[in-house]
């Protein structure tokens, strides 16, 4: 898990990239939020289509919403992987 930014973080410094750490852990933190966000989305889908268990209370498991959500997670980790401007 370490390999990945310890690799960008050699690259962004030998290439002399201002502030290299602080790049290195801002794309690192929006590529993994951004997946984990996604993930979570699709867990609950997967939850709700294959599980068997009476649940306490309801969620409404809108779809639209929940592309929304990914939609979301996918443009804030292209925006910051690819800024404009």
């Amino acid at each position: 898990t370490i390999i990945g930014p310890l690799v960008l973080f050699h690259l962004m410094r030998f290439s002399s990239v201002e502030h290299s750490f602080f790049k290195i852990i801002d794309v690192t933190g929006a590529v993994s939020g951004s997946i984990i966000g996604i993930v979570v989305v699709l867990m609950f889908w997967r939850a709700k289509q294959i599980g068997n268990r009476e649940p306490e209370f309801e969620v409404s498991g809108n779809r639209a919403l929940g592309w929304l959500l990914i939609g979301l997670f996918a443009i804030g980790m292209a925006l910051n992987l690819f800024p404009i401007g």
